[in-house]
């Protein structure tokens, strides 16, 4: 019997957030509310994922897909010099993700010391400047060397990137656009993120 190559790995998620408040004048729900508010945030994720085993080094790639739904709506009474005002504020967005990622690793010393070295690929569809997916996300780390049996030191560094959160993307103004511009890039990337450690036991 051969041995195994490859291992495949298929995952389908999805994750809803639904948040709302309301308050009424004097708590009495017979009056009409002071505030109204609703808010709903949804992702539903494809993965796949693909390890190689018989390589020199453990080869980790995949890619996935992502759609997401923002909405809020926003109900407000106020006074403005002596006048009940009514503020209304509604926003939906739509937008599709993707990504494509790598990650090598490998063992020596009979697993005392394990190295590995990744990059991830990742873009959506929230405007021009966003969906190309030139945004790399390089990182290496090094995992706990054992110097000796109570002491042990690890390493890492990389550059991480994560999309906005969908209240950014989807805020919009008080003439009912999106704040940010649609063809212009919302900062993507977080800052580099590097450390070592030194343990004891």
């Amino acid at each position: 019997m051969a041995a195994t190559t490859h291992t495949d790995r298929w995952v389908l998620s999805r994750n809803f957030l639904d948040n709302g408040s309301h308050k009424y004048p004097g708590n009495d729900a017979s009056l009409p509310k002071l505030f109204d508010y609703r808010s709903q945030e949804s992702e539903n994720k494809f993965r796949f994922e693909r390890t190689f085993w018989t390589l020199p080094f453990k080869l980790n790639v995949g890619a996935g897909v992502q759609h997401a739904h923002y909405f809020n709506r926003t109900q407000r009474y106020r006074i403005e010099a002596g006048v009940p005002t009514v503020d209304h504020y509604e926003s939906h967005l739509h937008l599709f993700a993707y990504s494509a990622f790598a990650q090598a690793s490998k063992a020596w010393w009979q697993q005392r010391l394990q190295a590995s070295f990744g990059v991830n690929l990742m873009g959506n569809t929230y405007n021009r400047a966003m969906r190309n997916p030139s945004r790399k996300s390089p990182r290496a780390s090094r995992s706990p060397y054992a110097l000796n049996a109570q002491t042990k030191l690890s390493a890492n560094v990389g550059r991480y990137a994560q999309r906005p959160s969908h209240t950014t993307m989807g805020y919009k103004n008080g003439g009912g656009r999106f704040r940010q511009p649609r063809d212009t890039q919302i900062p993507h990337r977080l800052p580099r993120r590097g450390g070592c450690g030194l343990s004891a036991e």
